[in-house]
């Protein structure tokens, strides 16, 4: 907010929503941006620059259609527009980072299991001794 602020620029939030997958983002452009900026703005925001060269943003129309829009448009009053491309505009780092974090706990119930699982193995080898026990005829002098 405060770069806009600071360059006396209005600023509009405007979501963004993959045309194949459903899934949406927010970003934040100058109400006088162009639909490069806003590309560049996802670009940025999804840490993928490829986004710019080969991804479009379309316009839906009130019929379903759906109208590619030029780089050099001006977002005007848009605040909704489809992204049309096969790279996904869920940010890959952003969602990697907090499912490790958040299984750093779920390790030891684990552990448990697998110990209690290795007791129960153990019951089992008292009643197979055969099976676990090493065979007094197979061992070398």
């Amino acid at each position: 907010g405060s770069a806009g602020a600071a360059t006396g620029q209005r600023l509009a939030e405007v979501t963004v929503r993959h045309a194949a997958d459903g899934d949406e983002i927010l970003v934040v452009v100058p109400e006088v941006a162009t639909m490069l900026e806003v590309k560049q703005a996802i670009a940025a925001k999804v840490d993928c620059a490829d986004i710019v060269e080969r991804c479009h943003l379309v316009r839906r129309t009130p019929c379903g259609e759906r109208l590619p829009l030029d780089d050099s448009q001006a977002l005007a009053g848009m605040r909704s527009l489809l992204f049309v491309g096969t790279m996904s505009l869920v940010p890959p780092k952003v969602e990697a980072v907090p499912a490790p974090s958040a299984s750093v706990q779920p390790p030891p119930p684990l552990q448990q299991r697998i110990e209690v699982a290795g007791d129960s193995c153990d019951d089992r080898t008292t009643e197979a001794p055969s099976l676990c026990a090493p065979v007094p005829h197979m061992r070398i002098a």
